[in-house]
């Protein structure tokens, strides 16, 4: 896996990417369904991800955007209907023995 080049259309939108899981290649996928993939946690920022696997690979985490957080209507739908607290936690813990 190359860690020296970043794929070079990370930002065409018909671009075509493959993933390498243990060894094995799998795609082509769009760039949505790998935003799909990391959502589901099935691509972490060390999975290899390559849009010409023939010319290596690349951590995901080398591909602008891929792990940032995908924002869109749906999400800030989702969001503005999250029901949000701030909680916090203080305990003792007494073992029984007195000082």
């Amino acid at each position: 896996m190359s860690d020296v080049a970043v794929p070079a259309n990370t930002n065409t939108p018909s671009a075509h990417w493959w993933v390498q899981v243990r060894g094995q290649s799998y795609g082509p996928y769009q760039m949505e369904q790998l935003h799909r993939f990391v959502e589901e946690g099935r691509i972490r920022a060390s999975t290899p991800v390559s849009d010409k696997p023939e010319a290596g690979w690349v951590e995901a985490r080398r591909v602008p955007g891929l792990l940032a957080p995908i924002t869109g209507p749906t999400d800030v739908a989702a969001l503005a209907s999250t029901t949000v607290a701030n909680v916090f936690v203080s305990a003792e813990i007494l073992t029984g023995a007195w000082p």
